[in-house]
């Protein structure tokens, strides 16, 4: 079976071939983007548990919803097979070739169609994926890159979806370049006023500045805000054509992937009303998904500036991000303070030297470069240590803080040889947190996203300290000198907080978080937060990386008590509820846990007060039933929370978590009269009565 990948191979196959109705229909796979994702994390639970007629039918729902797709057609073909459905598999292995599944190998080997290798009918089909190999389907037509002229346009015939990563391709072709000796006429320099501009003049006139040929401007809110070309005569447009603006694509935060082509972009718009309003930037950084389209442009040369709106202001709910990231720059303000950026990063593209540039393209290091450059380019960073320090490294970035001359500069002294490194984080070991009986919230897990250079969790268990490894080994270096590791605490209390290099390899840090709680200070920025920021940032003598972040933050809805030993005495959630916590990360909840230990320091349940209802719960989550005379749980109902959305009294729309029975009851035995834990012996099906 292959929708594991999400439509992995058949998608790819499409990259370059899309159908005819395509013209109208490719803009609209953001919403249906969503649907197809429940289906396969259905389809996935159903495989681990081999229910093949619950497949089927996620499958036929998944042609429903994308006719056009081969995957799951194929994937039809698979339960239809393994419930021994010979014919109706072979009718739906033959749609998913006609749509442009032709992986010979796969079908060849896959065990799912294991009854159908004797068949005449599955050879033929097999001969018919073989000779359709590098075909378009029947009724698509090539996907056709489209030529950049004055403007880049984006439509249906150059633009298709991916499946995988949930966002657009979007292809584009660019004139021949002249030689690279031909002098470029002083028409096309670039014109931005001030000392950055009069040193970009002068390089161009040397022949040793790039310029910004092969460069595009994405601008994604109708024109609000926009980078004023006439200063760089050589960056070009991109343009939406009716359909893609009808269907809300050209606004807002990019998902868009121009495969490798350099692309600056700003929206100054943002989500100002109702619950879930939130800048483009937290729109993403609180979407898994939207989170690994962000690296993915940050390595595919693509750099967007999104103002902050409301995120981080005093005077509103201070830092509301969740996390930290060198995937995009966020600007100060609602609108135009993207602008001084946008003109200094379009200015540091423009004063890289040609064969510098052409290296960072080819490497998918352009962005990153870029991130640095603007970090160590801030008026405060006097020295190279600054860069180690908060100074270098704002949540939110100006135009007044930057100086925009040492950008330039400092682009225009970068060498092939001496190119800066980049830093790579992945997680080795964290203290576990279970959904249900360390925590009680809409989410499954601590984890907000794993990126390659970006890690976010959300302090959602009740320990005390949190204990993480993280690897930078995946580092890159560009070239031959030794590569440095500093571990940054750039924003949290240090008191809080131990991170320790390992001996030998210092890329590699274990690091202890102790409870910071939501609405601490930021010192550096004197702004509230909730979030710990730490970086990683490599050093190979020539240059800095720009930092990879691991952020955790901490839930404004809660307030806890431990003791002095550290351990959690109680959480008081209805006492929390009106504080802000962004609700994509979590709801409120209206009730209090109190918890219990032996005289061993033990965990054995928590008591709830909720709604003038008192609720006793075991170590595991599950609320007590029955007792035995010892006072230990002999029987629990498994507990599920469940969101509940409604209104006030003043009609604004309320959001809230509730604890529901499940129809799952626990029975737990004991070793011994002394043993008050115990373990769960069995788990069994007993609808709720109201018990």
């Amino acid at each position: 079976m292959r929708l594991l990948r999400l439509a992995g191979l058949a998608f790819l196959a499409l990259a370059f071939v899309r159908s005819a109705d395509a013209q109208t229909n490719v803009f609209l796979m953001p919403a249906l983007f969503p649907r197809h994702l429940q289906l396969a994390e259905t389809f996935k639970r159903q495989l681990r548990q081999q229910d093949f007629s619950a497949m089927e039918q996620t499958c036929r729902a998944g042609v429903a919803l994308l006719p056009d797709d081969p995957t799951w057609r194929y994937n039809l073909a698979c339960t239809l097979a393994r419930q021994a459905r010979q014919q109706e598999a072979l009718d739906a292995l033959g749609e998913a070739i006609d749509r442009g599944f032709r992986d010979v190998r796969m079908i060849t080997g896959d065990p799912d169609l294991a009854t159908l290798r004797r068949l005449r009918r599955f050879r033929e089909l097999l001969d018919r994926a073989g000779a359709l190999q590098g075909r378009p389907a029947a009724g698509q037509a090539p996907l056709a890159p489209a030529p950049v002229t004055d403007h880049a346009l984006v439509s249906a015939s150059n633009t298709t979806w991916n499946f995988d990563i949930g966002c657009f391709q979007t292809f584009f072709t660019f004139p021949k370049r002249p030689p690279a000796d031909t002098p470029l006429p002083s028409n096309r320099w670039v014109r931005l006023p001030g000392p950055a501009g009069e040193a970009l003049r002068r390089w161009q006139a040397e022949g040793t500045a790039a310029g910004n040929a092969g460069d595009l401007y994405d601008n994604r809110d109708d024109g609000h805000s926009t980078l004023n070309l006439a200063l760089f005569p050589e960056l070009r447009p991109i343009r939406y054509d009716a359909p893609a603006r009808a269907a809300r694509v050209a606004t807002g935060l990019s998902r868009f992937s121009f495969n490798g082509i350099p692309v600056l972009g700003n929206s100054s718009t943002a989500n100002r009303t109702g619950p879930f309003w939130r800048s483009n930037a937290r729109q993403a950084y609180a979407d898994g998904h939207a989170m690994l389209l962000l690296s993915l442009q940050y390595l595919r040369n693509q750099h967007y500036v999104y103002p902050q709106h409301q995120d981080y202001r005093e005077e509103v709910q201070g830092d509301t991000f969740p996390a930290n990231t060198p995937y995009l720059t966020i600007a100060p303000g609602s609108s135009y303070t993207d602008r001084p950026l946008l003109e200094a990063f379009a200015a540091a593209l423009a004063a890289l030297r040609p064969e510098v540039k052409a290296e960072l393209v080819r490497q998918g290091m352009l962005m990153p470069t870029l991130q640095m450059l603007l970090r160590m380019s801030q008026k405060d960073v006097r020295e190279r240590a600054d860069y180690l320090t908060p100074k270098a490294h704002p949540v939110v970035f100006s135009g007044a803080t930057l100086d925009a001359a040492r950008l330039v500069a400092q682009a225009h002294d970068l060498r092939t040889n001496a190119l800066p490194p980049f830093a790579a984080i992945r997680m080795l070991e964290e203290t576990p947190a279970l959904a249900g009986r360390d925590f009680f919230d809409l989410a499954t897990s601590e984890s907000l996203f794993d990126s390659p250079a970006a890690i976010a969790r959300i302090a959602r268990g009740m320990d005390y300290t949190r204990r993480f490894a993280l690897d930078g080994r995946g580092s890159r270096n560009p070239v031959t000198s030794r590569m440095k590791a500093h571990w940054v605490l750039l924003q949290g209390d240090p008191a809080k907080v131990r991170i320790r290099p390992r001996v030998g390899e210092t890329l590699v840090a274990d690091i202890e978080i102790d409870y910071h709680g939501g609405g601490f200070t930021n010192a550096a920025a004197r702004m509230r937060t909730s979030r710990v920021d730490i970086a990683l940032i490599v050093d190979n003598d020539a240059h800095f990386s720009p930092p990879a972040y691991f952020t955790v933050y901490y839930l404004n809805n809660e307030i806890r008590t431990y003791s002095d030993s550290r351990q959690i005495l109680s959480v008081d959630y209805g006492g929390a509820a009106h504080r802000y916590t962004d609700p994509m990360i979590s709801w409120p909840r209206r009730w209090r846990d109190d918890y219990i230990y032996d005289g061993q320091g033990r965990l054995l349940g928590w008591t709830r007060l909720r709604e003038e209802r008192r609720e006793d719960f075991a170590w595991d989550g599950a609320r007590i039933l029955t007792r035995d005379d010892g006072g230990r749980p002999l029987t629990a109902r498994v507990v599920s929370y469940l969101p509940r959305e409604g209104r006030d009294p003043q009609d604004a729309p309320t959001l809230e978590v509730l604890p529901i029975d499940t129809d799952r009851v626990r029975t737990y035995v004991y070793d011994s009269d002394d043993d008050p834990v115990g373990a769960v012996a069995r788990e069994t099906i007993q609808p709720a009565t109201g018990d």
